[in-house]
């Protein structure tokens, strides 16, 4: 199980498995680290050619993630995302990464609930720009299914994701595409 001291690789791989049984489409993936797992890219791998589509969180090291690869947001069709300020600037703390980071979205001083306090507090991380880009790709893929009636797959809906990204003037050199 996943704590504040962190998880196991084992725990990722059978959140993810559990997340297939569970016949999810699209999971928010606000965790990883620096040592790559075989055994977690081939689960991932499983999952996306099944019809999932895995989102990721850049990481929070300020780091070039293309030479200080941060998993699982490197592995190939993972959409990784990096955070960004109230003001669409590049967060001091956000990964980047032009082939491994994709999209950016807000991240810092967000206002969520918090464990163990019973009140809002203001949080930063990656974490809170991939929740929102997971949840955009939900919204774009049950209005899509429902609303227009068009058969979409999660893949279809990475691609409308990125193609549709505002490239800002700073992206370029930092991110795949905005």
């Amino acid at each position: 199980a996943l704590t504040a001291q962190g998880g196991y690789k084992s725990d990722a791989i059978s959140a993810v498995n559990y997340a297939m049984a569970m016949g999810a489409q699209i999971s928010s993936n606000s965790w990883g680290g620096h040592s790559e797992s075989h055994s977690l890219q081939q689960a991932i791998q499983v999952a996306m050619e099944a019809g999932h589509l895995f989102v990721s969180a850049a990481g929070n090291d300020n780091a070039n993630a293309d030479q200080y690869p941060f998993y699982p947001c490197v592995y190939p069709h993972v959409l990784c995302v990096a955070a960004s300020n109230s003001e669409d600037e590049f967060t001091f703390f956000s990964n980047y990464g032009v082939q491994s980071v994709e999209l950016v979205a807000p991240g810092q001083n967000i206002i969520s609930t918090y464990l163990g306090v019973n009140e809002y507090t203001s949080l930063t991380g990656t974490s809170f720009g991939t929740s929102l880009v997971a949840g955009a790709a939900a919204l774009l893929f049950s209005w899509l299914r429902g609303a227009v009636n068009t058969v979409q797959t999660v893949e279809d809906i990475r691609w409308l994701l990125l193609d549709t990204a505002q490239e800002l003037s700073w992206t370029t050199g930092f991110v795949g595409n905005g």
